[in-house]
């Protein structure tokens, strides 16, 4: 059976300030009821001189502690980028773990702008067990 996960309730804009962008640490997602993620990330517009944009996905065995050990401790379970200056509203799957990875309790996004000025994201998928 697939559970629906909201990571982002509503589309967020990212911009050059700060670069990267986090998602708050209140709000990582307790992950550890699924095996697998499926994850849809959607860019839904962009500014300024198109270079890309990167959407990781990180997973830790904490959330109460919002420092760099979560990116640098935890794992890195998937990434999607968005390169090329495609039509407004562009979808990627982004299917977890990827290969070689793991998932742990919980999850959070971290978005990096290069040479755009902003872009507006929203990611959403199902939570599946084996």
């Amino acid at each position: 059976m697939a559970d629906v996960i909201i990571v982002t309730p509503q589309p967020i804009i990212c911009s050059t300030s700060p670069n990267p962008t986090l998602q708050d640490i209140r709000t990582a997602i307790d992950i550890s009821a699924w095996d697998r993620i499926d994850l849809q990330v959607g860019m839904l517009s962009s500014a300024g001189t198109f270079g890309s944009v990167l959407v990781e996905i990180f997973t830790s065995m904490q959330n109460l502690v919002d420092d760099a050990s979560w990116y640098s401790g935890g794992v890195m379970c998937g990434s999607v980028s968005f390169t090329a200056a495609g039509p407004a509203n562009s979808w990627k799957a982004l299917p977890l773990p990827a290969a070689g990875s793991a998932l742990l309790r919980y999850m959070r996004y971290r978005i990096t702008l290069t040479t755009v000025t902003n872009a507006t994201i929203m990611i959403s998928g199902m939570g599946r067990r084996l």
